[in-house]
């Protein structure tokens, strides 16, 4: 195995064991046990990702428009801790990719 394998490999067991990403996935387990409830959440997932793809739209007035929407799926304490969670996880991982990034120099040319 080469080194960089080892080392990736070494990263991604200290990010599986980090206590953000277990209670990521114990967050995840609970929501799994109410089927209805999961499927909410993962269509409040769904739109707000596509939203950040999303060209020629006002992300704030569009943001606000799916908090009032679910504004009440967001009161449930195991879905915002969920959603806390995962955001935290997904900064963790942009971190990384970011210092990848930076560390890592590709010249690519600009068009």
């Amino acid at each position: 195995m080469d080194i960089v394998t080892e080392r990736l490999n070494a990263l991604t067991d200290a990010m599986r064991n980090t206590i953000d990403y277990q209670s990521y996935l114990k967050l995840e387990a609970e929501l799994d046990k109410d089927k209805d409830l999961k499927k909410r959440v993962d269509e409040f997932r769904i739109r707000n990702f596509s939203l950040q793809k999303e060209e020629n739209v006002d992300l704030f007035d569009a943001v606000d428009d799916i908090d009032r929407e679910f504004v009440e799926l967001r009161k449930n304490p195991v879905v915002e801790e969920y959603l806390e969670a995962e955001l935290s996880v997904c900064k963790m991982v942009q971190r990384v990719l970011n210092a990848i990034h930076h560390e890592v120099k590709i010249d690519v040319p600009q068009m």
